[in-house]
Parts: structure tokens; C-alpha cells; sequence
């Protein structure tokens, strides 16, 4: 509680042009577009709003969190499929959630889902994550063979715990909707 107590809260975006916004672990410039239609795109180094005049400031959220959830989901099932195949496991189907205290989870019918803020952090957290939630198709627990097992597949697998348990204030805080 002490350590959590020091922490600095994120400010609130405003969703302007010229602010930072994160997608696996880099910063990207927003720019505010208006136009005919409203979505959120990535392009050269942007993240492009088009707006139409009638965006309210919800909708401009709600824009911005389905983008994230979309990227999340695009992300995520390509890297966990890539890693499973490399592993011989098979995934019978990824989602996105919406967890506010955990960063994945695997069912035993080798259904997987993903906390969609995870996409804001660097890629080797991210496919730290997947390893993680990979190995519970072999052991559906936290026992030490789990642990070898993530270590076997992500050597640096303390590291990266220990950034996640770092920063997850700031991921959980990224963007309150």
C-alpha cells in the first residue's frame, strides 16, 4: 500500500491533438481529424481520430477504447497463436476482457482471454503475458513446474513480472472510460 500510494496517477486525456497515446509500449502523437466518419486509425506514427462535428467526448472514448480492444484482440491472438504453435499447444479460442486485477486468463477448454490494457505495454511484456497463459494449458496452476515452464519458454519471465507488478497502476489507469 505504501509503494501504490507513490505512485503518480496518469492526468486525464483529453483527447487533443498533440497528445501522447500508447500502443505496445511506444508513444504515438494523436491528431484530431474531422470528417465524415468516426474511427481511429494508425497511421505513420499517428493515431489518427476522424471525427465527425457531431463527437461528443464519449464517443470519442468509446471510439477510442473499441480501437484498443480491436488492436488488443488483432495483437494478441496472432501472438498467441504463433507462440502455441511454436510450443505444440493448441488454443481452442482467444477474447478480450475488460479484468481490472488480472492480466489473463486460461479455462480449462483451452480457451484463453487477455485484459485488452496490455496492449499498452512494451511487446516483451505482452508476449511475456501469452507465455504465461500458454502454460497453463500444461499446468492449470502457479506450481513450481508451471514457473519451469514459463522460465523454459521466457527466460527473463521475473523481469517482466516485476514490471507488470511496476506499472500496473498505470495500465489499469490508462484510460478510464
Amino acid at each position: 500500500l505504501n509503494e501504490q500510494s507513490t505512485i503518480i496517477q496518469p492526468k486525464p486525456k483529453q483527447y487533443i491533438s498533440g497528445e501522447s497515446l500508447s500502443y505496445l509500449g511506444k508513444n504515438y502523437k494523436l491528431k484530431v481529424v474531422v470528417d465524415n466518419c468516426d474511427e481511429v486509425r494508425l497511421i505513420n506514427g499517428y493515431i489518427i481520430f476522424k471525427l465527425s462535428k457531431k463527437a461528443t467526448d464519449q464517443k470519442i472514448k468509446n471510439l477510442l477504447l473499441k480501437w484498443y480492444k480491436n488492436k488488443a484482440l488483432e495483437k494478441l491472438t496472432e501472438k498467441t497463436n504463433e507462440y502455441a504453435k511454436t510450443m505444440g499447444l493448441n488454443v481452442n479460442s482467444i477474447f478480450v476482457k475488460d479484468y481490472k486485477a488480472r492480466w489473463g486468463s486460461c479455462y480449462p477448454d483451452k480457451r484463453i482471454s487477455y485484459n485488452w490494457r496490455i496492449i499498452i505495454a512494451p511487446h516483451h511484456i505482452v508476449d511475456y503475458v501469452v507465455f504465461h497463459e500458454l502454460c497453463h494449458i500444461l499446468h492449470p496452476n502457479h506450481s513450481p513446474s508451471y514457473w519451469k515452464s514459463v522460465e523454459t519458454v521466457c527466460p527473463d519471465f521475473s523481469v517482466h513480472r516485476k514490471w507488470l507488478r511496476e506499472h500496473e497502476s498505470e495500465l489499469i489507469n490508462y484510460l478510464i472510460i
